[in-house]
């Protein structure tokens, strides 16, 4: 499967990017493909 994922934090740029890591984690144990941008 493939799929786009945007994260966005108002608060600042450090939670988008731990978000990111975190979601390309889980894509990677279902083994879909994704394409993350914070």
């Amino acid at each position: 499967m493939n799929i786009a994922i945007i994260t966005a934090c108002p608060s600042g740029v450090a939670n988008s990017i731990l978000a990111a890591g975190l979601l390309e984690q889980a894509v990677a144990k279902l083994g879909w493909n994704a394409k993350i941008e914070c």
